[in-house]
């Protein structure tokens, strides 16, 4: 039987359970709980105080939690003349409630299961040879779990797992690459290059959090995997060059709920994972989405993945913008507590990932091109140069300040 959603009673509800239908409130029927929604403890003992007749949810495939439930059929996606996966992607966009496996049999089935193939290396790789290779197999791995979600074939974890392991070997055994990792970027293949770098830079703000090594692991798991749900979001959505329409970001919002459905069928998924692919766009104080959670609410790892997400969205190139500088991105997060970011992880973050690292040149505001000699770790905005030879802490000169990096020509 195909599995897509059933209708369940109050009392059988569960938290981990996710809505297929908008819950409302018995009064004002203003929606309170929308689709995608991942119940908690609390959403749970809400929902049956209210005690409306049913409530829909998605039903897991070989989930105990639906023992004795006989879901109806899917409904099939509409016929068109679109590839099934395209037809798969439509039907995601107007009824978000049948996603699930039902998708994924929409999907392309005749193609065999891609095989990882390494992209040549590109001439905008800025670091050294271990930090190129580690980004490029992780960037390939992206590539191959998109197309593995294209062609119903399953995502590998042994793939996954050694992808993160490999990156936190590298991480902890190399400071080079530490200190080199905000220069790493594929500026031409942001989809693919984006979720790599989010989980490079998720794995070293955990390091400096003295995560275990095996907090890191499924840190560097999510984070790889935070944006999986985009595979099922329309191409000319995605890759659109300029502003979203208020309907097109309708459909952009779907990713995170998408990403948890497609993941859920999946038993080495704990809710770590689930979190940091579902809650990775909430902010702190509310105003996020899919949930518009709050405060504690939100998850450690997902705040993490939240604040690395914006700042390599900020210093990405895109077709339709240029990438930001390190400074001002990171400026931009440092405007952005605590609305919408954790101080603590900021400063975790902040330890290896400087808006004006050693060796950098800088113009300042008396015109003066500088070097950067050290970081000052309590003010980043105001390091120690060397101008013409002569060693001046911004620390101790207030006259002076950084205007912006300065990228010497050869």
């Amino acid at each position: 039987m195909q599995k897509g959603s059933i209708k369940i009673s109050t009392s059988d509800l569960q938290p981990g359970m996710i809505l297929a239908e908008p819950v409302c409130h018995p009064a004002t029927f203003q929606t309170i709980w929308n689709v995608g929604t991942v119940l908690t403890p609390k959403h749970v003992e809400l929902i049956r105080q209210m005690n409306p007749p049913g409530i829909k949810v998605v039903d897991f495939q070989g989930s105990e939690k639906f023992k004795g439930f006989h879901p109806p059929l899917a409904k099939e996606p509409p016929k068109s003349e679109a590839s099934p996966f395209k037809q798969a992607v439509q039907w995601a966009g107007s009824s978000f409630k049948e996603v699930g496996s039902s998708l994924k049999e929409a999907a392309v089935r005749k193609a065999p299961p891609p095989k990882l193939s390494i992209p040549k290396p590109s001439p905008r790789f800025k670091a050294g040879a271990i930090g190129h290779e580690v980004l490029v197999r992780n960037v390939a791995l992206v590539r191959l779990i998109g197309d593995q979600i294209r062609s119903s074939a399953e995502i590998n974890l042994q793939q996954v797992d050694a992808c993160v392991q490999t990156t936190i070997h590298k991480i902890i055994a190399n400071k080079d690459l530490i200190n080199s990792l905000s220069d790493l970027r594929v500026y031409d293949e942001y989809t693919y290059s984006h979720s790599a770098n989010v989980m490079s830079l998720a794995l070293v703000t955990g390091f400096a959090m003295k995560y275990s090594a095996d907090k890191l692991r499924v840190l560097g798991i999510g984070a790889l995997l935070h944006d999986l749900g985009k595979n099922l979001v329309p191409d000319e959505v995605l890759n659109k060059p300029g502003r979203l329409t208020t309907e097109e970001m309708d459909i952009m919002k779907t990713h995170p709920g998408n990403g948890v459905m497609l993941l859920n069928s999946y038993s080495w998924v704990n809710n770590e994972i689930r979190n940091m692919v579902f809650q990775h766009h909430e902010k702190l104080d509310g105003t996020g989405y899919p949930m518009h959670l709050a405060g504690d609410s939100i998850s450690e790892m997902a705040k993490i993945v939240s604040v690395v997400d914006f700042y390599d969205a900020l210093i990405s190139e895109r077709v339709y913008k240029k990438g930001l500088p390190p400074n001002v991105a990171y400026q931009a997060i440092l405007d952005s507590i605590p609305a919408h970011f954790d101080p603590r992880i900021v400063q975790a973050f902040q330890t290896f990932i400087v808006p004006y690292p050693v060796n950098c040149f800088v113009q300042l505001n008396t015109g003066e091109i500088a070097k950067v000699l050290k970081v000052n770790r309590k003010n980043l905005m105001r390091p120690l140069l060397s101008i013409d030879g002569k060693k001046v802490d911004l620390e101790k000169d207030r006259q002076r300040s950084i205007v912006c990096l300065v990228v010497p020509t050869a």
